[in-house]
This record gives structure tokens, sequence and C-alpha cells, in this order.
């Protein structure tokens, strides 16, 4: 069972996620908000200020992250190194059930773009690439590769507002490519992926004056 720590991060992760950048939280409001206790609520924003998705201003408290063009590139750019050293290696071995399940997150994506739930299209956009990179079984590198895709969705959310078929498209042809047995093929589609993700952080950058 999660420790009351772990629960308060989870709950306050969800809550940085969707808030504007520069959002105060109060350790006491939070608390108080959520049905927490202090020294919880207090280890999960230092938690989340040491992942780097919050801001603490001594005297003062936690604030979410404010991130600009050359924050997105370095967590693109971490992506990139994380997906072109693992996906190599796990894309040969998905099982049918991965595949099922890469499928399904796929599915989901498109019915929450469909929707108008981005909250939802970012979530299984996420799930669809965390499965598999957790495939390869290093702990410390899901990790890592799931707080910088955290740190992408918090930046993301005030500044792309392009939400399109383009990245459910690249999805599916990079699985097709799967399923016939072509792995160079699919990689490549992973590249034009993330080039074509940076792309709407820079244009939404652009739009918003950032």
């Amino acid at each position: 069972m999660a420790t009351l720590s772990e629960q308060a991060y989870e709950k306050i992760r969800e809550m940085v996620l969707k808030a504007e950048p520069g959002t105060f939280l109060s350790v006491r409001k939070c608390a108080a908000d959520l049905g927490f206790s202090y020294t919880p609520t207090r280890e999960a924003l230092r938690r989340l200020n040491a992942e780097g998705m919050l801001e603490l201003v001594p005297k003062v408290g936690f604030f979410t992250a404010r991130m600009d063009l050359r924050d997105i590139t370095d967590i693109y750019q971490s992506r990139e190194c994380i997906e072109q050293y693992v996906l190599p290696i796990v894309i040969t071995k998905l099982t049918d059930k991965d595949k099922k399940y890469l499928w399904i997150q796929i599915d989901r994506q498109e019915k929450a773009l469909n929707d108008g739930d981005i909250e939802q299209y970012n979530a299984a956009d996420t799930d669809f690439h965390c499965y598999l990179i957790n495939l390869l079984n290093n702990r410390r590198l899901s990790e890592f590769y799931d707080n910088i895709r955290t740190q992408y969705r918090a930046a993301s959310n005030s500044v792309v507002t392009d939400h399109n078929l383009l990245p459910i498209q690249e999805h599916k042809t990079f699985m097709t490519h799967i399923e016939n047995g072509e792995y160079e093929e699919a990689m490549q589609v992973i590249k034009q992926h993330t080039k074509d993700a940076i792309k709407r952080m820079q244009d939404g950058f652009v739009r918003i004056g950032a």
C-alpha cells in the first residue's frame, strides 16, 4: 500500500500538471484541500521540487515551474537519447500482449481527441511511450523518462493548443512497421515523431510570445 507521502505526491502531481506556470502552492492549503496532514504534503512538494516540477522560493514557498524553450529543448534531447537507446532493443521482442496494449492506447488517445478531452489525450500518449521504455526493466531509466515526460506535460499545458491527429497517425505508422517486422522504418517514425513534437512546442511559444 502506498505511503501517505506517496499518495500526496500523486495527487499534487496531478494538480501541478493542470496548473498554470508560476502558480503558488501552499503546503497548508494543499494539505487541507487533499485531506492530508502537513508532513506528507511537504514531503511530496519537496519531491516535486527535486524533480523539477516545482520551484522553491526561500521564505515564500513552492511555485509550479516556468519553462522556456531552452528547457523544452533539453527535455526533448533527453527523451530522444533514451528512446533511441531503448526502442531498438525492445521493439523486436514485443509480444502480442504488448502490441495489444499499445494499440489500445492509440485508440484511447484518438477517442480522447474526438471527445475534446486533452487530459486523457496526453495521458494516453504518455502511457504509450512509457510502456515501451518500461519493457527494458531498467528502473532508474524508467523513472527518469517518466519524470522528463511529466515535465513536458506540465509545460505544454499552456503552450501547445494545436492537438491533432498527426501524433496518433505516427503512433499507428510506428506500430504497423513493427507488425511487419520493419524495425528500422519504425525507428525513423519515432525520430520524426520527436521532431514534430518539438516543432509544436516551438510554434506554441511563438504564438503566446514566450
